[in-house]
């Protein structure tokens, strides 16, 4: 009786491996790939491999969002702030010009009391202009780092994703060509999965980033709008008669200055503008971020990467074989 020493000494663990190979290979090569891209195919749906493929599909959404951006709307609103804000500035160091016709002999008395009024509608206009300036910032750099994130996460991930989504069909082809011709190391290549953390892991550092700038917007939004509701009764107020001449208000506002009837038009302007698509943009864009699932899709490709290895090797004895067979048939010359 043979020990084990001695089988293995009369029969090498490389020549049973090729003796195998050769016996698949000279059986029906064909069928044995098509039932490995049949196998692969299962391992695909059993790692949950469309998860990743819908990922790009995702990141390909928002990459095209953070493209296109805001738009120019809030550069609009901070235009048409910066006016409005001007306009006060011009009227306030030019107190002249806010004295209606009616009120010409008490002109000095008068534009003073009109330029106190309108210091504080300033201090709130430099508010509101400072605080949108800051959200154009804010969301002009989150878009453009969402962008350039999801480039540099698309482009690390896309050669991956996409050798191991097209593997199953990639053999299934490989089932009509000669056997021996089938390039497994490529196959293996796909496979590797080194380089799919880094990509999936900055997608990670995202989700915080449009949450803030969405709560920003929001408070900014409700502050505008309500300082658009109370402006025009407001800058009226600017320009009413001060006591004791109160009474005069009527007939002074019948030739109203102005400044006044410019401000009132800018608010009117101001109030144009429809933010809530942006906000609607931003609050989407962050929820899909947040929705992203990075280790369910990380677990996904390395399952499917190691299952799929084995049914490669399986694969790549079975080209060695038909090798080795073709080798075997052709004639020998002795001279």
């Amino acid at each position: 009786k043979k020990t084990r020493d001695e089988s293995a000494l009369l029969h090498p663990p490389i020549l049973v491996d090729a003796a195998a190979a050769m016996a698949m290979a000279m059986g029906d090569p064909k069928a044995a790939v098509q039932k490995i891209a049949d196998e692969i195919k299962a391992k695909a749906d059993e790692a949950g491999l469309g998860k990743a493929d819908e990922l790009m599909g995702t990141l390909a959404n928002l990459k095209e969002t953070a493209e296109k951006g805001p738009g120019e709307i809030m550069d609009q609103v901070k235009g048409a702030m910066e006016a409005f804000k001007q306009k006060i500035e011009d009227a306030m160091n030019d107190p002249s010009s806010l004295v209606p016709g009616p009120l010409a002999a008490c002109a000095s008395w008068y534009g003073a009391a009109v330029v106190e009024k309108l210091k504080d509608v300033m201090k709130k206009v430099q508010e509101l202009f400072d605080m949108i300036g800051k959200i154009v910032l804010d969301m002009t750099g989150s878009f453009k780092n969402l962008g350039q994130t999801i480039t540099d996460s698309v482009d690390g991930l896309k050669a991956t994703v996409d050798g191991m989504m097209g593997l199953p069909q990639q053999i299934q082809d490989s089932a009509n060509k000669d056997v021996k011709d089938i390039d497994t190391a490529a196959m293996k290549t796909s496979l590797d999965t080194k380089g799919v953390s880094g990509p999936l892991d900055s997608l990670n550092g995202l989700k915080d980033g449009l949450g803030p700038v969405a709560d920003t917007m929001s408070s900014g939004m409700e502050s505008l709008t309500s300082f658009i509701q109370e402006a025009p009764s407001t800058i009226k107020g600017c320009f009413s008669v001060p006591s004791p001449c109160c009474c005069l208000t009527s007939c002074a506002m019948s030739q109203a200055p102005e400044p006044m009837t410019t401000m009132l038009s800018q608010v009117e302007q101001l109030s144009q503008f429809d933010l809530q698509p942006v906000l609607d943009m931003v609050k989407q864009l962050a929820e899909k971020l947040t929705n992203i699932d990075v280790e369910s899709v990380k677990q996904a490709l390395e399952t499917f990467a190691g299952s799929a290895m084995e049914k490669v090797d399986g694969l790549d004895k079975i080209v060695q074989g038909a090798k080795m067979g073709g080798a075997l048939k052709k004639p020998k010359k002795f001279f």
